[in-house]
């Protein structure tokens, strides 16, 4: 029903190196889904060997069930606003489906997106200097760091989502690809052209700015998602698909 560019190409970010992350969302049948059929939650097919870095060029795709997808977005889970908020030229198929849920998107941010941005960004700066419990699930870009003495890459990540959760705690909105001023200051980052000091001051800038929304009282997104619009829907589309009628 959707399936769409994400990541460093759909914020407006991506390099001659990238590769080419997508999001591809389906409809479970009904034996799957209610019956006592297989109920894998998502399945990924990527170009690069198990356990292996993907080069430039290279393209993953995670295929998400709908009813997973919709449960993970409505949790706040930031990279699954991606094929949500992706702008047109970043889909590559969508059917009426996937048009209804692209045009929903807005009920699925929240408090809690704020929240859990932050909360993502802040546990990996914390690995990124090497503060915390789990390193080694912490990508190592060992050309990065011997070149720019940190890895650039994943700074730049850290960077957007303080970015992007200060967006919707501001505006209620997510523009995807990323305003110019905050893709040429993520670029630069992931191009060693700003020192780490650099770019953990803007991060901590930017999520102080965003706590002080939330404390405010006044941020733009509701403290909870449009539940009950998302799950009429979601029922409702499984019917359609079905012809359940």
């Amino acid at each position: 029903m959707l399936r769409v560019i994400v990541g460093s190409q759909a914020y407006g970010v991506a390099t001659d190196q990238s590769d080419t992350d997508i999001i591809a969302i389906t409809v479970d049948s009904p034996q799957h889904l209610i019956g006592l059929g297989s109920r894998t939650k998502a399945t990924v097919q990527r170009d690069a060997g198990h356990g292996e870095r993907s080069r430039a060029g290279d393209t993953e795709t995670t295929t998400y069930r709908l009813r997973h997808f919709v449960q993970l977005a409505s949790q706040g889970n930031p990279h699954l606003l991606d094929p949500l908020f992706a702008a047109p030229d970043m889909v590559l198929e969508v059917t009426d489906l996937g048009r209804q849920l692209r045009q929903m998107r807005h009920a699925f941010l929240s408090v809690r997106t704020v929240h859990r941005c932050l909360g993502y960004a802040e546990s990996q700066k914390q690995l990124l200097l090497g503060r915390g419990t789990r390193q080694s699930r912490m990508p190592k870009r060992r050309e990065l760091i011997e070149m720019h003495g940190y890895d650039t890459k994943y700074a730049g990540h850290i960077l957007r989502l303080g970015i992007q959760a200060h967006e919707v705690a501001t505006t209620g909105d997510l523009q995807l690809p990323m305003y110019a001023g905050d893709r040429d200051l993520v670029r630069a980052v992931r191009a060693g052209q700003v020192a780490l000091s650099g770019v953990l001051s803007r991060f901590d800038a930017y999520a102080d700015a965003t706590r002080k929304v939330l404390n405010s009282g006044r941020c733009a997104v509701p403290e909870r998602p449009d539940i009950a619009s998302v799950d009429r829907w979601l029922i409702d589309a499984h019917r359609d698909c079905w012809g359940w009628g």
